[in-house]
């Protein structure tokens, strides 16, 4: 008996203990929650993000720029101030880090979105701060009173960036889809990150690609009858030019949680080119036939597209395409506006 009263009464004080441990940890630091009389903040998820004003420079390999969400409740009856000028900082041990300062909505990064929280109300805001990988720090958060003016005691938050390398690691994922993009639809190659990270109708795309081509060539063969069979083999032999000769250099220069901006250097196969050589094969064939059969110069003139193709070099683009995603069902949808661009560039070969 003696055994199991104790047995009991063990049960009994740790009980007691655990419900006391609870009862004082309240009022403390819970991981990435915490409060204060005055609020109660806590860090809902963060993830690494690239600004536009950094050019996409604000990412190496140990650093980057970290979007903080928080959800502050206001636990007063009185509106409060809790501004991200002077009302929060990032403490890593006894440094203090101000948070940055970032716009561009076009991505949804913004940090305009602080200030004023109503008395009992709750308010999810945004933080920005260029922080290291796999490290810890404290988030504070300085509320101000709004009638009085009076500073609130400050609230420190736990935050650990190791939980967010998932986000860092896949910053660069709307480049790679961009680059798996193009080379699926217009190069005819077989790029592993396709089926992972691209969202996109794959048949449409690849027949007005197609359809572009054989409206470029019906021009630059003036309007000379090609067989269906001889057309596809010309594209395909196109497609190949360019998956040995083109260059892609895709950057991301914006990226939020679930929209980028990629910025696209690019060298093509100019069809312009193509098309003065087709009129040279064209000439010679009517110089050394006595003919102006124009038909059946260009005829034979299409014969030497392989060639044509073979010689014909690459060329840097005058510009630089700008292309829009987003991010839909965990891949990324690149915008109408750019399949344009593409056509133009790796369809009709306008550099």
């Amino acid at each position: 008996m003696w055994k199991k009263l104790s047995v009991v009464g063990m049960s009994l004080a740790l009980a007691l203990s655990l419900a006391a441990c609870g009862s004082d940890s309240s009022s403390k630091e819970e991981g990435s929650s915490s409060k204060s009389d005055v609020i109660e903040a806590t860090i809902k998820d963060a993830a690494y993000v690239i600004s536009s004003e950094d050019d996409g420079q604000s990412v190496d390999s140990e650093t980057g720029l970290l979007e903080v969400d928080v959800k502050v409740k206001n636990k007063t009856n009185s509106s409060i101030m809790l501004d991200s000028y002077d009302g929060v900082k990032l403490y890593d041990g006894d440094e203090q880090i101000e948070p940055e300062s970032v716009y561009d909505t076009e991505v949804g990064l913004d940090d305009d979105n602080s200030g004023t929280i109503g008395g009992k109300k709750v308010k999810n805001v945004k933080y920005y701060f260029n922080v290291e990988k796999d490290k810890s720090y404290e988030v504070g958060l300085k509320p101000t009173t709004k009638d009085a003016g009076n500073e609130a005691e400050e609230v420190m938050l736990k935050l650990d960036t190791k939980k967010y390398d998932d986000s860092f690691e896949s910053l660069q994922d709307p480049a790679k889809a961009v680059e798996a993009y193009v080379k699926t639809l217009y190069f005819g190659e077989e790029d592993k990150n396709y089926d992972k990270l691209v969202s996109a109708d794959k048949e449409k795309i690849e027949e007005q690609a197609k359809e572009v081509f054989v409206d470029r060539m019906s021009t630059a063969t003036s309007g000379t009858s090609v067989d269906d069979s001889e057309m596809n083999k010309m594209y395909d032999t196109y497609k190949a030019t360019l998956a040995e000769k083109a260059k892609l250099e895709p950057k991301v220069v914006a990226r939020g949680k679930d929209k980028a901006e990629v910025k696209l250097k690019y060298s093509s196969v100019s069809l312009s080119d193509v098309y003065d050589a087709l009129g040279d094969y064209a000439k010679e064939y009517m110089e050394q036939n006595a003919t102006y059969d124009r038909e059946a110069a260009y005829g034979y003139a299409v014969t030497k597209f392989d060639k044509i193709m073979e010689d014909t070099d690459a060329k840097n683009s005058s510009y630089d395409m700008t292309i829009d995603l987003k991010l839909k069902d965990g891949k990324w949808e690149i915008d109408s506006s750019a399949v344009k661009d593409f056509n133009t560039a790796f369809g009709e070969g306008l550099l």
